[in-house]
């Protein structure tokens, strides 16, 4: 008898959505990145200026930047790295990972998503805030870093059968919820 192969359903030399999302997710981080280091250089390069001249703002802003390039990449990294699980819905068989002989599309099993493939879109939430409230500064040079978002998000929501419309609620709170903060930031110093 002849062994039974594995078909690949995927065409040689096809890309999966996965890795679209990780260079998408390394776009992004690297533009925060370098945005970030970029204006924080230029704001101590100027004559007589030291680093708590730029404290607490912006400061801040540029560590968010940072941490959100940090916040989106490793988002992917988990989202890719095991973010879904088939969870057998019988009660008294308990949870099993999907791999080995589970078969993915039998009956009684249901995937669970995880909040992972949400962060990309959050991300891009955030970074619009910045392009719109920061245009004349630091948002002009910060939507590289906003389409990258919106590509690993819509690239893991491909790869997961993910929630588009969810996540897309969840990009749009997090930029009210971030132009609320700067506001807030804004009146402080006031």
């Amino acid at each position: 008898m002849e062994p039974v192969q594995k078909i690949n359903r995927q065409h040689p030399g096809s890309i999966r959505p996965g890795t679209v999302a990780w260079v998408f997710a390394a776009i992004a981080a690297f533009n925060c990145w370098a945005v970030s280091l970029a204006f924080a250089y230029s704001e101590l390069s100027l004559p007589f200026r030291s680093p708590g001249d730029i404290l607490p703002f912006p400061a801040l802003y540029f560590i968010e930047i940072a941490g959100l390039g940090i916040a989106g990449l490793f988002s992917v990294y988990f989202a890719s790295c095991g973010g879904t699980a088939q969870v057998q819905t019988t009660p008294r068989q308990g949870i099993f990972p999907a791999g080995g002989d589970a078969p993915t599309d039998a009956p009684g099993l249901s995937r669970q998503r995880s909040f992972w493939a949400a962060v990309p879109w959050i991300c891009a939430g955030i970074t619009l805030t910045f392009v719109i409230l920061g245009s004349f500064t630091i948002g002009l040079y910060l939507i590289p870093a906003f389409f990258a978002y919106l590509g690993a998000g819509i690239a893991l929501d491909w790869w997961e059968k993910g929630d588009i419309p969810l996540h897309f609620i969840y990009f749009i709170s997090a930029g009210i919820a971030q132009s609320l903060l700067v506001y807030l930031f804004v009146l402080s110093l006031l």
